[in-house]
């Protein structure tokens, strides 16, 4: 049909007012606001998973603490054995370390090694206590632990004549630590000590 000015008023106030009613498309709005908010939701995820894995890096026990120590000064130009570093651990109470002669099979065995690129190496067999043999329920084997405190005892040699002055002697101890129901992963602590050379 042939719409006259009239019909065609009517017509524009019905579009009119059911446009109206509708409102404006809103599809345009929808895609200005998704990507902001889809990059803050991905923000605030990552967020949330760094502070949790801090707070369960905090959270890990530490339940062995280490020192080192040289009682003797070494003499600059000395023969090859320069002295005896001592290194101490003081285990928590109901944890328990392994020794280093720990079988295979089981827990982690203790290690201790010279590190970094200092004027020294280990000059012979490290000395230790026997360690205590048991039953380990965590691995269901015989272990070899120490409970308390050990103390480990490092023959030090120069590796070439040294500077005089001081030097940084540093060891790094790989070890397992575990009570009577769990076990922690193997970790490395680093313990340090400066050495003065003599004349």
């Amino acid at each position: 049909p042939v719409l006259g000015p009239a019909t065609g008023r009517t017509l524009w106030r019905a579009v009119g007012q059911s446009a109206l009613r509708r409102g404006p498309p809103s599809v345009s709005f929808e895609t200005r606001e998704a990507a902001p908010r889809g990059r803050m939701r991905i923000l605030i995820t990552l967020l949330l998973g760094m502070i949790t894995a801090a707070s369960a890096q905090q959270a890990r026990p530490r339940p062995v603490t280490w020192f080192l120590w040289m009682p003797d000064t070494p003499q600059a130009g000395a023969p090859a054995l320069v002295g005896v570093a001592v290194l101490r651990a003081r285990i928590d109470p109901g944890w328990h370390l392994y020794s280093l002669t720990q079988p295979l099979g089981g827990p982690r065995a203790t290690r201790i090694e010279i590190v970094g690129d200092p004027p020294f190496r280990l000059a012979g067999p490290i000395e230790r206590p026997a360690p205590d043999t048991i039953p380990d329920a965590n691995f269901g084997i015989m272990s070899e632990v120490y409970d308390d405190s050990v103390t480990f005892r490092l023959p030090v040699a120069a590796r070439f004549p040294p500077p005089r002055g001081r030097s940084r002697l540093l060891v790094a101890v790989t070890y397992q630590a575990c009570t009577s129901r769990l076990c922690l992963l193997p970790r490395t602590d680093s313990v340090g000590v400066t050495v003065r050379w003599t004349r």
